[in-house]
């Protein structure tokens, strides 16, 4: 196994611990349903070949291929969650305002004007954005799928996107989802006790209240095949890929590991997790980011 560790030679240090972790991973999944208003708060992401980090300080760095300016990240030190697209980034700062750059040739980087915003998602040519009041708002183009349209309503705490899709996590712990179907991305499993979602390019996976995991949609790689147990406290979803994160801080993959995505990084202390086309990003808590899969992000 191959481990990518600071790639483009970042010596990232521990400005990476989450500030305002304030937790332990074990009660996480039963901690995000408690406020209406809370919303993951993303420190790193991934999009298709380059990554991004959110520093303790409130500032950004990116690595991995700029072709479209995706890792020119802004200046500043008020930002409070980031997201990827596949070629083009976002962040949300604390006055509630976004950030996005790079390829804007479907208008993905046509933010919103009216601010007050809490928390990002990113497809391949798509934004989704929770606001204060929990609607959403969504910008892009190429709405070929319907993925741009908005489910009405002030309750949602979580959002996720795929390349043409996209889930919601309702305060009532139940899913939403809409956009292209083609693979059954789309077709929710019932239940009112989920706490976390993701969403690959053609497929979904969620986290419930019990610590265990399902998936649905384009099952080709076994990118749906989760793990069994229940002490998952994080998840995520690369091209055809899915990677979570267990309780006692050890990570786990599954799906296609054409580029070694899926040879798990060894050890425990690893607080968050995010997966790109096929490469994932991991922080620990101490502060040491990893990274393993296609080189480039």
């Amino acid at each position: 196994m191959k481990i990518y560790k600071n790639q483009i030679n970042l010596n990232i240090s521990r400005s990476f611990i989450l500030i305002f972790i304030c937790i332990t991973l074990v009660f996480l999944p039963f901690s995000k349903l408690c406020s209406k208003s809370l919303c993951e708060k993303n420190t790193i992401a991934a999009g298709a070949y380059h990554s991004l980090a959110l520093k303790s300080d409130g500032s950004l760095v990116a690595w991995g291929d700029n072709t479209f300016g995706q890792c020119d990240v802004p200046t500043g030190n008020d930002f409070t969650s980031v997201a990827c697209g596949s070629y083009h980034s976002v962040a949300v700062k604390s006055d509630g305002t976004i950030s996005a750059w790079g390829l804007n040739t479907n208008h993905q980087c046509d933010i919103p004007d009216d601010g007050d915003f809490i928390c990002i998602a990113s497809g391949k040519f798509q934004n989704l954005a929770i606001k204060s009041n929990n609607a959403l708002v969504t910008w892009g183009s190429m709405s070929v799928k319907g993925q741009l349209d908005v489910y009405a309503g002030e309750d949602f705490v979580d959002i996720a996107c795929g390349d043409y899709h996209n889930v919601g996590l309702k305060d009532d712990g139940s899913l939403v989802a809409w956009g292209d179907n083609t693979f059954g991305q789309c077709d929710i499993p019932p239940g009112d006790d989920f706490v976390d979602i993701a969403c690959g390019v053609y497929h979904s996976i969620a986290l419930k209240l019990d610590g265990s995991l399902v998936g649905w949609g384009r099952n080709d790689e076994g990118q749906c095949n989760v793990p069994s147990g229940v002490d998952f406290v994080s998840i995520s979803a690369g091209t055809y890929h899915s990677v979570a994160i267990r309780s006692d801080g050890t990570i786990s993959v599954w799906g296609d590991n054409s580029y070694n995505q899926c040879t798990v990084p060894t050890g425990k202390g690893f607080i968050a997790v995010t997966a790109g086309s096929y490469h994932n990003v991991a922080l620990r808590s101490d502060g040491l980011i990893i990274t393993w899969g296609k080189s480039g992000g």
